[in-house]
């Protein structure tokens, strides 16, 4: 997908659509071994991912990186921007207010595995 980096906020989405290495067709979440690398290379904790996300995991990385390659002035299919859709869907957010009144979109209580991906 190129040597630049994403804006802060996007980092993770990037090292995400580049755990899957086009032009090596190397895939490092190629198993439940490498999901652990993963999650444990970015910090991510315990949050319930199992070896049974990874279909899930690499179809939103796929979905990602189309999304991607649309803002470099791709075609994004429309069955592409569907599952996207679908994926997103199935991780709700929620709007939290700090106590200085800054709105933050996060995660709704009890997500866990690949939906806190999404």
């Amino acid at each position: 997908m190129g040597d630049r980096r994403a804006p802060q906020p996007l980092a993770l989405v990037q090292e995400l659509v580049n755990t899957y290495d086009v032009e090596e067709d190397r895939d490092t979440l190629d198993g439940p071994d490498g999901l652990a690398d993963f999650v444990a290379r970015h910090g991510l904790g315990p949050i319930g991912l199992t070896g049974t996300d990874l279909p899930t995991l690499r179809d939103l990385r796929e979905a990602l990186r189309a999304a991607c390659l649309a803002h470099a002035g791709c075609d994004l299919p429309e069955a592409t921007c569907r599952r996207l859709d679908a994926l997103l869907a199935a991780a709700p957010l929620v709007l939290t207010v700090s106590a200085a009144g800054d709105a933050r979109l996060r995660p709704a209580p009890g997500l866990t595995g690949s939906a806190l991906f999404v």
